[in-house]
């Protein structure tokens, strides 16, 4: 099946762009971006695609089968609805949804459409360093993990995350750690604790929590500790340490 292609929002929507544009069979139809100085600039760059600030024009046209939604975190739940009303494969940024009422109404939405496929952008499954672990290690031998996720550009925070009610640094960041854990071990937490501090962000326009603390048990009583921090000195670091019993 050929690819006709749609974009929400240009910012990391561009990767979305450059992926879609250069895999076989597909093509990208129509960019949506609110920017209106962007849009002039996309209208220059790409004459041969739709540009508009309108979703309509996506959800209204038949010949789209896949839209990749890269907008901020608070437009991702009803653009996902409109995915789905208008039978469209989707492609979604994470967190997919701020919340579980909203997330629980997209698992419902899918089960009555089982056509429509989505998938997420937690993208260091496929990372060769964390491959190489995972081929590596015996999930049967892990005790302990330890994860953490720097994501010190503190400065993205004072923008679109400052406005969205319910951003939060865990579905925002941890949430790779998480989803890495969970696909290493082939298994689902079943307690979960949360700590979190705003200290480095409290004099700051950001408002929320910007260093949280998790803490995972596992069946086993396997532990999983990760640390999501987006205010840290470093631009962007991620670290993963795996801790396998000996023969003993």
């Amino acid at each position: 099946m050929k690819i006709s292609a749609a974009i929400i929002g240009f910012g990391i929507g561009k990767k979305h762009f450059d992926s879609i544009e250069n895999y076989k069979g597909s093509k990208v139809k129509i960019i949506c971006e609110k920017n209106i100085k962007l849009i002039n600039n996309l209208k220059k760059r790409h004459p041969d695609k739709i540009i508009t600030n309108s979703e309509r024009v996506i959800f209204d046209d038949k010949t789209i089968n896949l839209v990749s939604i890269a907008s901020y975190d608070d437009f991702h739940y009803s653009q996902i609805l409109s995915c789905i009303k208008a039978k469209k494969n989707f492609i979604v940024e994470k967190p997919m949804c701020l919340n579980e009422k909203e997330l629980f109404n997209i698992k419902n939405q899918l089960k009555k459409n089982k056509t429509i496929k989505m998938t997420s952008n937690l993208v260091l499954r496929t990372n060769d360093l964390f491959n190489q672990i995972k081929r590596k290690i015996d999930k049967e031998k892990v005790y302990y993990i330890e994860g953490d996720y720097m994501w010190g550009r503190s400065q993205k925070l004072l923008g679109w995350r400052a406005e969205v009610k319910d951003y939060s640094i865990i579905l925002g960041a941890a949430i790779h750690m998480i989803d890495l854990s969970i696909w290493l071990l082939k298994m689902r937490p079943k307690k979960v604790s949360v700590f979190a501090n705003d200290i480095v962000t409290r004099n700051s326009k950001f408002k929320k929590k910007s260093f949280a603390l998790i803490v995972l048990t596992f069946p086993k009583n396997i532990l999983v500790k990760i640390t999501a921090n987006s205010a840290c000195v470093f631009n962007h670091f991620h670290e993963l340490k795996v801790y396998l019993k000996d023969k003993t």
